[in-house]
């Protein structure tokens, strides 16, 4: 079939989109495009059509005549089926319904609740019962909705319609065995943000010689220069910028003997699936991790980490020094971690829901 992904927003190698699904669909066969508003331009990447719609404009202008713009470049591609990745693209979605196409909605994160941790004040409160109720209102019209965690799944199962969860495991392939020299004690890769605890970790081990490998971008300028003032990041830490290439972060994972996922308590979070999380596990490392029930009930069923309290810095440190000192557990712990991805949590079973997906349509 020809397959038309969309979004607006995210990037357009993005690892969900790009990297494992639209790869997999052009694996099997499908004439595979990816309508993206980057203003970067229009190529082709490893067979997949990528088209570019333009820098997107603000959300106003985004959600109005910009959207139309959108629509009328994805009908040119005249596709069999389109696959949205954006929350605003849902009337979208209903547009190309009414064209007789085929329709996807894919649910990367829990939006409402996401909202809802912002700012909790009266506009995001409606602004987020406003997006629940369209997302009430559209799913059960689309073909499929394919949502990224299982308890969002259940949510979009109350209002009707297919609904199939394909989460974001790792491809092995990107994470082979491997036996390196340890350079770093500690590792964070991501998006650095004051919700991700990079300074809760840095707080945690300031005085000591824990090292501290960190690789992302920076979310506001003004916590980046917050965090480059302490002293663990002068002394312990080694910044490595935004790392794009999967080879490379699974190189240098398996080069750090604890992966952090000490997030700290944000609404969505605990609904999600941590990529990190599967990442670490795939690297063959232990991690620590924050006490969600829902991470905390993987991570104890294959004993592959130490749940932790986020807010609470002894907790933090204590976790730290366990895994640093205790290092039979933490090899243990990391080849727990390596089993449960080979068995349960990979990009392989993914594929094959992804395709079965498709092949019903």
């Amino acid at each position: 079939m020809k397959v038309c992904h969309l979004s607006v927003l995210h990037y357009r190698f993005d690892t969900r989109i790009l990297v494992k699904q639209c790869a997999s669909l052009h694996r099997a066969g499908h004439e595979v495009h990816f309508l993206v508003a980057d203003g970067l331009g229009s190529e082709t990447s490893n067979g997949i059509q990528i088209h570019d719609a333009g820098l997107r404009p603000r959300m106003l202008r985004r959600i109005t005549t910009f959207q139309r713009q959108f629509l009328k470049k994805a009908l040119a591609i005249d596709a069999r089926v389109y696959h949205f990745h954006d929350p605003e693209l849902m009337r979208l979605g209903l547009q190309l319904k009414r064209q007789g196409k085929k329709v996807i909605m894919d649910v990367h994160e829990d939006v409402p609740r996401q909202i809802l941790g912002e700012k909790s004040n009266f506009r995001n409160n409606v602004i987020s019962k406003l997006i629940e109720s369209l997302e009430k209102y559209t799913s059960p019209r689309f073909d499929a909705v394919i949502t990224a965690s299982p308890i969002v799944k259940k949510r979009f199962e109350q209002y009707g319609g297919r609904v199939e969860n394909i989460s974001n495991f790792p491809a092995l392939t990107n994470f082979p065995v491997a036996t390196v020299k340890k350079k770093y004690d500690l590792v964070y890769v991501g998006s650095i943000s004051a919700l991700r605890g990079i300074r809760e970790t840095l707080l945690a081990i300031e005085g000591t010689d824990i090292s501290y490998a960190l690789a992302g971008d920076f979310q506001g300028a003004n916590f980046e220069k917050s965090l480059r003032e302490l002293p663990a990041w002068r002394e312990n830490t080694t910044y490595l910028g935004f790392i794009e290439e999967i080879g490379t972060i699974s190189k240098l994972l398996s080069q750090s003997h604890i992966g952090m996922n000490n997030l700290l308590p944000y609404p969505s979070f605990p609904t999600a699936i941590s990529v990190k999380m599967f990442e670490y596990m795939a690297a063959g490392i232990p991690q620590i991790s924050t006490n969600f029930p829902f991470w905390q009930s993987i991570i104890d069923k294959h004993q592959c980490g130490i749940c932790i309290d986020s807010e609470d810095p002894a907790s933090l440190k204590k976790g730290i020094q366990r895994l640093l000192q205790d290092k039979a557990t933490a090899r243990k712990m990391g080849e727990n971690g390596r089993r449960a991805i080979m068995k349960h949590y990979n990009w392989t079973q993914e594929e094959a829901k992804l395709l079965n997906l498709y092949q019903t349509l």
